[in-house]
């Protein structure tokens, strides 16, 4: 009887902590996600990003790069607004239809920007969120 009642709560206990440890952080797929650069859609290449969500009608860019360390990060700067900017030597601008950017506000539950979150590579374009979100 033991045995049964150890066994069972064994079980529960990896299905809550694999469940917790997965809801925690959220993955972007840029298969599934198009996002747009100047002309091109944008693949991403470097291993670790800073990804940076504003609205362009609300803040300046330059203002947030400024408060990010672009030497170790590079920086996915994604407008809401839907304008885009030049890239820079340290961020790529970017953005996206409605269902992308409706996809991102979903996925990390966002209620407010400017924010920013480190996300890391997974696979080839799979990126694991590997920060908290903070405001900027």
């Amino acid at each position: 009887m033991f045995a049964s009642f150890f066994g069972a709560f064994m079980v529960a206990a990896a299905y809550g902590y694999f469940h917790y440890k997965f809801s925690t952080f959220k993955f972007l797929d840029f298969k599934e996600l198009r996002l747009y650069s100047e002309t091109d859609l944008f693949v991403p290449d470097k291993e670790r990003y800073a990804l940076v969500l504003y609205s362009s009608k609300k803040s300046d860019l330059q203002d947030l790069i400024r408060k990010i360390n672009t030497e170790e990060f590079f920086v996915i700067a994604i407008d809401f607004s839907q304008n885009l900017r030049e890239n820079g030597e340290n961020y790529v601008s970017v953005t996206g239809g409605f269902d992308t950017l409706l996809t991102i506000i979903n996925r990390f539950y966002l209620q407010h920007i400017p924010s920013i979150l480190i996300i890391k590579k997974e696979k080839k374009l799979l990126y694991k969120q590997d920060s908290s979100i903070e405001m900027l």
